[in-house]
């Protein structure tokens, strides 16, 4: 069995250079970030593949990316999409080849790293040396409990009798514990023309991101994505940008769908006083405004988490886990920390490109 890499320069001469890939696996041939916008050099490994006697095995891709605390960049990895054919499962095939990919990136002096949500991971990450910074939270605010009632009673005719009567709870019981309190903000709508002048505006504090570009984010953005930011009433200040992502969601047997709010994307001004609590009072306007059921966001910022339960968002289960590896030699500060990263659904969600 060997594995075999293919390179980024390699992207159109596949066919030649990996005829059994190409014949075999054609799915797997074209990079997953043909849209990305950070740049790539022709040796970047794009993909990792097992193969034996011809027979494809199993593979895992990565696309370039650079992490960032302050103006600096540091090269950087996702790593996603493990695929193990069903004959080769149990065979320790997985932990090969992220060992394989370790060992590529680390001789590039590249940080690799990913997001995912399966606990049992977390253990082989582990055994690979990588840090593994636990699950990061999701938090949710309810404003129609109509589908879910339904998913549990089956009767439109009952939903429509007990929805009023629980909604009327829902709001009594999240002005007693959110106050009621009038925004000082405005939420404005961006095109992701003025994004870049925008963003120049925002200081990230300390925190590792890696959305230093604006047209890494604009590359993200799918139809049912908005761009919003948020300023303060009295100086007009921009506290705070977003990505809101609206969507309905049905399932099989499901009475009603659920519209929900999630929020892909956010940036904070680290350098204006109660800009997380700016965030969480935009997310609830934003709730209102759509006509969504639930909004629903993932946050590694400890002050964020502080401003939503302020505002009657709950913890609803875990959002994702991040994982990473540094080359030695390659200094993050505070990186063993889950708060020193700015960890959104972007960061699970948006690398794939789907």
């Amino acid at each position: 069995m060997e594995c075999r890499i293919v390179r980024f320069g390699q992207r159109h001469n596949v066919a030649k250079d990996h005829p059994e890939l190409a014949a075999a696996r054609p799915d797997l041939v074209t990079p997953a970030f043909s849209e990305n916008p950070v740049g790539s050099d022709d040796e970047f490994p794009y993909l990792f593949y097992l193969i034996e006697d011809g027979v494809i095995l199993g593979s895992r891709k990565a696309i370039p990316d650079r992490v960032y605390s302050g103006p600096e960049g540091l090269p950087y990895a996702w790593c996603f999409d493990m695929y193990i054919s069903s004959e080769a499962r149990g065979k320790g095939l997985g932990h090969l080849l992220m060992q394989r990919m370790v060992e590529e990136f680390a001789s590039r002096g590249t940080i690799v790293g990913g997001a995912f949500s399966v606990p049992a991971v977390m253990r082989l990450y582990q055994k690979l040396g990588y840090d593994v910074l636990g699950f990061t939270p999701k938090y949710a605010r309810l404003r129609n409990v109509a589908p879910f009632l339904a998913k549990k009673i089956r009767s439109r005719f009952a939903v429509s009798l007990l929805a009023p009567i629980a909604n009327a709870g829902l709001a009594a019981w999240l002005k007693l514990r959110s106050g009621d309190r009038n925004a000082n903000i405005t939420v404005q709508r961006v095109d992701p023309e003025s994004l870049g002048t925008l963003s120049e505006e925002f200081d990230r504090g300390s925190q590792l991101y890696w959305d230093r570009e604006p047209n890494w984010i604009i590359s993200r953005l799918q139809p049912s994505d908005t761009l919003y930011c948020v300023r303060e009433k009295s100086s007009k200040k921009p506290s705070a940008m977003l990505v809101a992502r609206l969507r309905d969601q049905p399932s099989d047997g499901d009475l009603l769908p659920v519209k929900r709010l999630t929020i892909m994307h956010f940036v904070v001004d680290a350098n204006v006083t109660g800009s997380c609590s700016h965030l969480a009072q935009a997310v609830c306007l934003l709730l209102r405004q759509t006509k969504a059921d639930v909004a629903d966001i993932v946050t590694s910022s400890p002050d964020l988490r502080t401003a939503l339960n302020g505002r009657g968002f709950t913890q609803r289960g875990e959002g994702m886990t991040y994982v990473f590896k540094t080359p030695s030699g390659l200094n993050l500060p505070n990186a063993d920390q889950q708060s020193a990263w700015h960890l959104t659904h972007f960061c699970s969600d948006g690398f794939t490109f789907d």
